[in-house]
């Protein structure tokens, strides 16, 4: 094969293999920040709305959650996703 190639231990690679590391723990801390602002936004909406998002955070859609909690479709439309939107809107989602 005379494709020319790039030994692992050369400092392009290390430096490109450090840039990964970097970008990928900065997403991670990113993602983390990201749930935990969810995570305050969900526990400071009213009990309803509170718990369809817990349920729907826990993989429930949300006519299934909304159903299992005994909301109607008016309710669900006119009130409670209005309210969570409203919420996590004015928090900059």
């Amino acid at each position: 094969n005379d494709m020319p190639t790039i030994p692992y231990d050369s400092q392009e690679a290390e430096e490109h293999q450090s840039r990964y590391e970097v970008e990928t723990a900065s997403s991670s801390v990113e993602d983390e920040m990201r749930k935990k602002d969810i995570r305050s936004i969900v526990n400071s909406l009213p009990p309803v709305q509170r718990e369809l998002c817990r349920r729907v955070m826990a993989g429930q859609t949300v006519s299934a959650a909304a159903k299992a909690m005994g909301l109607s479709k008016y309710e669900l439309f006119t009130n409670t996703l209005p309210t969570i939107r409203s919420k996590f809107k004015t928090e900059g989602f």
